[in-house]
This record gives C-alpha cells, sequence and structure tokens, in this order.
C-alpha cells in the first residue's frame, strides 16, 4: 500500500496515549513497513535481524523493538504483530487490484447488466454479497443494530456481560449501553464478514479468551477482539499454551 489508513480512534486510545513518544516514532515505522510489505501487520521471520537490519529496512533500533508496548508485540516464533494496522484497507487494495485496479472501487457492471446487483470480486451465494447488498440502505443513513447479524448482536453482548462482570459501573454498559453493542456488534460483524472468521470461532476465541488470567482483562471491546483475535487463536492453541511460561 502506498497509503496509510488508520483510525484516529486508535491515535486516541488508551494504547496508544499511554506510549511514549519513541514508541509511537518506533510504531509508526513497524506499521509503514507492513503496509509497504502487505504483510497484514505482522512482520514474521525477524527473531535473528540485528540492529543494522532493523535499521535499514524499518527505521528502527533493535533495542526499541526489543521493548513491546501497546503498540506491537512479539509471538512465541519471534515474529511482531502490529497493534492498530489498516488491515481492512489492506485487503480492500489488494481485493481492487486483483480486480485489476490499483485503488478506488473494484470494477462495476456495465449499465444495462442487470446482473450488477452483485458486488463484483465474491463468490456467488456467499453471506458476504447477501449482507453487503441488503445493508446497502443503510450506507447513507445512521446504522442500525438490527441490520447486523443476530449473531454478531449475540457475541457483543456476550461482551458486554463479561465487562459488567468484571465492572458493573463500567460507563461505556451503563450509560452508552446501546451505543456500545452496535459499535462493538459492528466489529464483529467484520471480523467474520471481512476478516473471514466464523461466528463459532469467534464465539469459542471469546470464551477461551474470558478464562484466560491475563486475557480476560485486555479483551473488553469487540474492537479488541478482532485486533488480537489472531494473536488469541495462536495462544489458545494447546502448543503454544505449554510453550507459554507461567502467568502468561
Amino acid at each position: 500500500m502506498n497509503w496509510l489508513n488508520i483510525e484516529v480512534k486508535f491515535l486516541r486510545s488508551v494504547d496508544y496515549l499511554s506510549c511514549d513518544p519513541v514508541e509511537r516514532a518506533t510504531w509508526i515505522n513497524l506499521v509503514a513497513f507492513c503496509a509497504d510489505h502487505e504483510n497484514g501487520g505482522e512482520i514474521k521471520n525477524c527473531s535473528d535481524w540485528g540492529d543494522r537490519k532493523w535499521m535499514q529496512l524499518v527505521g528502527v533500533t533493535l533495542d526499541e523493538i526489543s521493548k513491546p508496548c501497546g503498540l506491537w508485540w512479539v509471538n512465541q516464533d519471534g515474529s511482531i504483530c502490529v497493534a492498530g494496522y489498516p488491515l481492512e484497507q489492506e485487503q480492500k487494495v489488494i481485493r481492487n487490484r486483483n480486480n485489476g485496479k490499483k485503488g478506488g472501487r473494484p470494477p462495476t457492471t456495465k449499465p444495462n447488466d442487470t446482473s450488477g446487483d452483485k458486488p463484483s470480486g465474491l463468490p456467488d451465494g456467499s453471506e458476504s454479497v447477501k449482507r453487503n447488498s441488503n445493508s446497502k440502505s443503510n450506507r447513507k443513513g445512521k446504522k442500525d443494530i438490527s441490520s447486523l447479524p443476530p449473531s454478531a448482536v449475540e457475541v457483543a453482548d456476550l461482551i458486554v456481560k463479561h465487562v459488567a462482570s468484571l465492572n458493573p459501573t463500567a460507563k461505556n454498559i451503563t450509560t452508552d449501553i446501546e451505543k456500545t453493542r452496535l459499535s462493538w456488534a459492528d466489529a464483529v460483524d467484520k471480523l467474520n464478514r471481512i476478516d473471514g472468521r466464523s461466528f463459532d470461532e469467534i464465539k469459542q476465541i471469546l470464551s477461551w479468551a474470558e478464562r484466560d488470567p491475563f486475557w480476560q482483562m485486555n479483551i473488553l471491546s469487540g474492537q479488541k477482539l478482532r485486533e488480537k483475535f489472531d494473536y488469541l487463536k495462536i495462544k489458545m492453541s494447546p502448543e503454544a499454551t505449554q510453550k507459554s511460561p507461567k502467568g502468561l
């Protein structure tokens, strides 16, 4: 990708604001490197990189990258995952490129072609096609929770219940409960519709995270579940559980 599309919401999040300027600058360089290589926000096979290679390829030092914070973390295999990476935008760029364009919208059908109701670049009969078609009427207006899949709302309500068990007076589940449910259900919908994760798998990962001593205190929103989903799946695997140090 030649451009970054980072949500302002992430730049106002606790993960970002709690980091010092050097950590933020390091994160920007990591995001830029991932965008340049379109690697989904994960730098693999980098565990043996020296300080010189990190400087040449990414623009950061080995010392800076060796101190994980809320903006990135190191996996069991030594690969580095970058938080807040615009994965959805990357997937859109790749999809458009595969459809013959470098950017903008995917190619549309001819004006007289009545088959143009189906978005291009998606398989026939897929849930994504049906949902995108049904949600067109909501794009111009305010999104309503009834327009989202019931399974996405169900997962959002599970997260609300978990947050309430930890902090019954949390503002986002008391005064802003409906806004919160809509926001979290929308994130879960994207995890299913865009990232390709089934709702059964999402529920399984969420259930594990809510029982884990560490992650039960960190997966407190639909957005955070989507952001950390692949990492949680790795951590949930029996092999990773056996290798993980006690307390992690």
